[in-house]
């Protein structure tokens, strides 16, 4: 059986709080940047409650010790001499994951691409279709042990499996699931979403029971209740269920905070901040709409506290800013012991639709799109100052 914790979910006033069987796992590391957790002590508390870490942070400071680069490494998009080796500009999901030698693993609409360690285009994975070895709209990639690639898909639930040289391993359906990003684990498990469930105190709230599944589409565990979107479309919190590894990270911005799981359940930390509400004000809804958003049924009154959680390694986070284009795009990053480690900003030229798509020890995926709408994804180095 498997054991059960509370999951607050509410605001500083007091919400509901959702008795959860909890499944922890996965993440890696941001090591190389520990040197400068320091800088942020003076108004860091570090307590312990039943073996859970709470790490309080007062008003977050405007540190700056890395910052990446503007001058990419490689760029897996972007319009070309040959365009059948171009990302498809409809595809909504820009996800790429690197491979063990140095190749990238390109999510393009209904296939997958993978280019070397030089962005340049080496083949195509998979055709559109239902058969074995095809795939519908992919939502996400991972790469496992061994550069085994497993496509993940957004509609039909998919969990399709190919061997490092592209060649279809296996298909499998999850009926009645969602897969989103970050979904998978080191021990060739997933997180799946079933149903939704409106909170007590707020429609403009949700949660969605999360199992854990194998590849076969058999279930290894039920995960729990976890907060999820918001029904404001167009000042939407995002459900961030983040995982990597043997970690779990789990929040949605509705407060200052995010938490940290173990791969056997086990409540491990939680990070929070201070943080005063922004008010949405009808401009700024007018603003979210031009850009491309479908208002919803419910209005927030407040904008989110933050959007995304990036994992990173050595069980860092980067935590995206709640921003409106053409605001910049930007990064509070905390090391895997909840410290800060400061702030980092996207170059200027990807205010739109830019995001974070991928951090490694050194180096970091940003994903955007240019002014004639053609996808980028572009390898930075990240810069210690």
């Amino acid at each position: 059986m498997p054991n059960h914790y509370f999951f607050s979910v509410s605001s500083t006033a007091a919400l509901d709080k959702i008795r959860v069987p909890v499944y922890g796992l996965g993440l890696i590391s941001l090591a190389s940047m520990s040197v400068v957790v320091q800088s942020a002590e003076a108004q860091e508390r570090v307590r312990d409650s039943m073996g859970v870490r709470i790490v309080d942070h007062g008003p977050l400071r405007q540190i700056a010790p890395f910052k990446i680069a503007d001058q990419p490494l490689l760029d897996l998009g972007g319009l070309r001499p040959i365009p059948s080796e171009e990302i498809d500009p409809r595809n909504p999901f820009l996800v790429a994951r690197p491979l063990s030698d140095g190749r990238w693993v390109v999510v393009d609409w209904m296939t997958l691409r993978v280019f070397d360690a030089g962005g340049r285009y080496i083949r195509t994975v998979g055709t559109p279709g239902r058969g074995p070895g095809e795939l519908g709209q992919v939502r996400d990639i991972c790469v496992a042990e061994g550069d085994t690639i497993v496509a993940l898909g957004l509609m039909d639930q998919r969990i399709a499996v190919f061997d490092s040289s592209g060649a279809h391993v296996s298909t499998t359906t999850v009926p009645d699931a969602r897969i989103g990003a970050d979904a998978c684990l080191g021990d060739r498990t997933l997180l799946v979403k079933r149903g939704a469930f409106p909170s007590l105190k707020t429609h403009a709230e949700r949660f969605v029971q999360v199992d854990r599944v194998r590849w076969d589409g058999t279930l290894a565990a039920q995960f729990g209740l976890v907060p999820v979107e918001s029904l404001d479309g167009t000042i939407q919190q995002v459900g961030n269920i983040a995982a990597s590894r043997d970690r779990v990270f789990v929040g949605n911005g509705n407060t200052p905070e995010y938490r940290v799981y173990s791969g056997s359940g086990e409540l491990l930390q939680i990070v929070r901040w201070k943080a005063q509400p922004k008010r949405v004000t009808p401009a700024m809804r007018q603003a979210a709409i031009r850009g491309g958003a479908i208002p919803g049924p419910d209005q927030r009154e407040s904008f989110p506290f933050y959007k995304t959680i990036r994992p990173a390694p050595g069980n860092a986070v980067w935590v995206q800013d709640y921003s409106i284009p053409p605001a910049p795009v930007g990064y509070t990053v905390f090391d895997g012991n909840g410290s800060l480690i400061g702030r980092v900003e996207l170059p200027g030229k990807m205010t739109r639709a830019g995001a974070v798509g991928w951090v490694g020890i050194d180096r970091v995926l940003l994903t955007w799109r240019d002014a004639d709408g053609a996808p980028h994804l572009t390898l930075h180095r990240l810069v210690v100052q």
